[in-house]
């Protein structure tokens, strides 16, 4: 058997505790660093038009004053005093009710009629497919257009002094 050596002192070290609070605070650091782009875009896009749209809505604003807080009287006379408002309400909610249950009951029509075996109905699957496809072919030639050795984004880098490289073509 062999003995085992044990330390002078009796005990290793204790690992400081600022060594594990500063690899917690990077660790910390990356994850915020990560989720900021959408922290950003998210604060930019939606909460601050949110919230600003909601503080203009309580003000009485026009170009030639500053704004006046006036409460909830604009909703006031919105749902109260304003034909306008019940106006467009009405035509949206029609509209809606209209438009809604006959897309869908004109979809499920179109779906049946594409799925029949009749004679002559690839005709009509091409007919119906077409128009999509061919949107999809025309932004594929612009985006092949931009992207080719002699296309308009390397000819744009090319008045820079930039030489840019071959988008398109595999380099394995």
């Amino acid at each position: 058997m062999t003995a085992a050596q044990v330390p002078a002192s009796g005990a290793a070290p204790a690992p400081t505790q600022k060594r594990g609070l500063s690899r917690r605070l990077a660790r910390d650091l990356t994850g915020w660093a990560f989720i900021s782009p959408w922290v950003i875009g998210f604060i930019g896009l939606t909460a601050f038009p949110f919230l600003f749209s909601i503080y203009l809505s309580l003000t009485e604003y026009s170009m030639a004053a500053p704004p006046e807080f006036i409460g909830l009287e604009n909703f006031r006379f919105m749902f109260f005093e304003d034909r306008v408002y019940w106006t467009a309400m009405r035509v949206t909610w029609t509209y809606a009710a209209i438009a809604v249950p006959l897309g869908m009951v004109q979809s499920v029509f179109i779906a049946l009629i594409l799925n029949q075996r009749v004679h002559g109905i690839a005709f009509f699957r091409t007919a119906f497919y077409v128009p999509g496809m061919i949107s999809s072919v025309g932004w594929m030639l612009v985006w092949t257009y931009l992207l080719s050795k002699n296309g308009a984004v390397n000819w744009a880098l090319a008045l820079v002094g930039i030489e840019g490289p071959s988008y398109l073509n595999s380099t394995t």
